[in-house]
């Protein structure tokens, strides 16, 4: 997780537009593999991608399938760094899906190094309140990475399970901030900043002076605190000791060891777990 929150760009999911017909995709447009569960569609609704059989299904029994791609931010906001999904569209997809009457349950792709932490616990809240207020099951998928806030968010949303490729790497559970100074080169170039300050540790630290000990305490103690309620989170979600969370030191884990951490439930291909996610809203392929 970074603190505080960096300038990146804006998500490249596409939400659903109010008033917009329900086309019919086809899956590697929506990046599902085109050799997927004979007999599944993939239809844009409600902010989400439904994956539904062929045949018209009862009601409820589509798959909505909600991409994460790359850095989480707080907010939508553009950098020149990759692609971002940010917390209010990831929560308001989220939530769509779950009011949708042909959803029967959620699976939430994620590939993330992470992300912000304001944001991150107010939009796992939202998600899991929706979940529990309409009762559909949320499985997760990882195909190649989820690492810091992807975990504590899937950790926490994905009561249902958690999977992943047998190349994914998941983990990093731990808490980052940086402090940059242009002190010396400001110096270097005839520039002087002076602060008055009432009290004495106000803006402290901040971008015009060294980090002294009181500015590097004050962050030390911010990723502490975070540290605490992440690791609390997720060994909780997880069942796991926090004191073996802990141990791992920040580590990361690749597929069969991330299982073997209870990182994850299994391995698996993104299909399969649509399938598995199908079959958790209820639906039987014909034989």
């Amino acid at each position: 997780m970074s603190q505080p929150a960096t300038r990146l760009t804006r998500s490249l999911l596409a939400a659903h537009r109010p008033g917009q017909p329900c086309a019919v995709l086809d899956g590697a447009a929506v990046g599902i593999p085109r050799r997927r569960p004979r007999g599944y569609l993939i239809a844009r609704a409600m902010g989400a991608d439904v994956v539904q059989p062929a045949a018209t299904p009862p009601p409820g029994q589509g798959v909505a399938v909600l991409q994460i791609r790359g850095v989480m931010t707080h907010h939508e906001e553009w950098s020149s760094c990759g692609e971002a999904a940010n917390y209010d569209e990831i929560g308001t997809r989220f939530v769509g899906a779950c009011n949708d009457p042909g959803v029967g349950s959620i699976l939430i792709d994620a590939e993330t190094p992470g992300g912000d932490v304001p944001g991150i616990e107010e939009t796992s809240d939202t998600m899991i309140a929706a979940a529990l207020a309409c009762g559909k099951p949320v499985l997760g998928y990882v195909g190649s990475l989820c690492a810091s806030g992807g975990i504590w968010l899937l950790s926490r949303v994905c009561a249902a399970g958690i999977y992943a490729h047998p190349s994914a790497r998941l983990g990093s559970i731990g808490v980052i901030i940086g402090h940059r100074t242009f002190a010396r080169q400001d110096a270097d170039q005839g520039i002087d900043s002076t602060l008055i300050r009432s009290p004495p540790g106000k803006a402290n630290p901040n971008e015009d002076e060294l980090l002294d000990d009181l500015g590097r305490e004050r962050l030390q103690s911010l990723v502490d605190e975070t540290r605490e309620r992440f690791v609390r989170d997720v060994s909780q979600a997880r069942k796991l000791d926090p004191a073996v969370i802990l141990s791992w030191n920040g580590g990361m884990f690749t597929g069969a060891a991330a299982v073997a951490a209870n990182l994850a439930d299994g391995l698996s291909s993104l299909e399969l777990t649509i399938a598995l996610a199908a079959s958790h809203a209820g639906y039987r392929e014909a034989a």
